[in-house]
Order: C-alpha cells, then sequence, then structure tokens
C-alpha cells in the first residue's frame, strides 16, 4: 500500500495551532509524518475560510498572526478545491443530513478524492461521515499508520 492520505477537519488545524490542550499533540505528529513524506495530508479550500473565521472571532487572534497562518498551511499542505460537483454534492448531503455547509462540502469532497480517511474530532459530523467514507480522531490515525 502507499502513503496514507488524509484529509483533515478545520477542528484538528484548529487544535494544532492554538494548541489545544489534551488535543494538539496527535494531529502535531501526523503533521510531523506528513512533513517527513511518510503520509499525505490534505485540506480543503473552506477550511481556510472556516479557520481564519474561528482565530479572528473565537481565538481572537490578530490578522497578522491569522495571515502567517493561513500562509504556512498552505505552503505545507494540500489544498483541495470543491468545484461544483462538489457542491452540487454537498447540497444533496445537506438536504439528507442535520450538517452544517462546511461539514457537506467537507464531506462531498472526502468522498471525491482519493483519501484514506476523514480526520475529525466532531462527534455529530463523525456520525454521519461514517456512513460515508472511513472517520477517525487524529489518535486512531497515528494507531494505523504506526
Amino acid at each position: 500500500m502507499g502513503k496514507y492520505r488524509f484529509l483533515f477537519d478545520t477542528d484538528i488545524l484548529i487544535n494544532w495551532l492554538t494548541k489545544e490542550e489534551n488535543l494538539w499533540e496527535a494531529p502535531l505528529k501526523l503533521i510531523k509524518l506528513h512533513e517527513n513524506g511518510k503520509i499525505e495530508i490534505f485540506i480543503g479550500l473552506l477550511s481556510l475560510f472556516e479557520l481564519r473565521f474561528v482565530l479572528r472571532r473565537k481565538k481572537k487572534f490578530e490578522n497578522k498572526t491569522i495571515e502567517e497562518a493561513m500562509l504556512d498551511i498552505s505552503s505545507k499542505f494540500s489544498v483541495s478545491v470543491p468545484d461544483s460537483l462538489i457542491l452540487l454534492k454537498a447540497n444533496e448531503l445537506q438536504s439528507k443530513h442535520p450538517l452544517d455547509p462546511f461539514d457537506s462540502i467537507l464531506l462531498a469532497l472526502a468522498k471525491a478524492i482519493n483519501i484514506n480517511a476523514l480526520i475529525t474530532r466532531d462527534r455529530e459530523f463523525r456520525k454521519i461521515s461514517e456512513t460515508y467514507i472511513k472517520t477517525m480522531v487524529p489518535e486512531e490515525a497515528l494507531k494505523v499508520i504506526t
């Protein structure tokens, strides 16, 4: 089997960037594996939008710090851009499930790109996404690849 390929939900990026207690170490280990070429990590373009919003409004980061983080993330990970077919599929998913717009697009994107698993800590999102694609928390992903 080739390299493991993971799609990160925004919450995983927030855990890592804000060093949230007991939540940031596993994402950091995955990111180090990515940087060393052992695995591949993808993020959706809309995760950058959501991340910027959360860092600005909820975490009260300064704009300069946010934009530096955006540049770092954009250069570090493969950023997947949803096309119109993914957006149509996201609309269909949202009509069937109580998903927010970001999660519906991320799930549609996860189904469209060739990944091994979607990585999220969002329990409600996991319940839904697991019916479509392998979904795990960062700690589970580490166990699978080590």
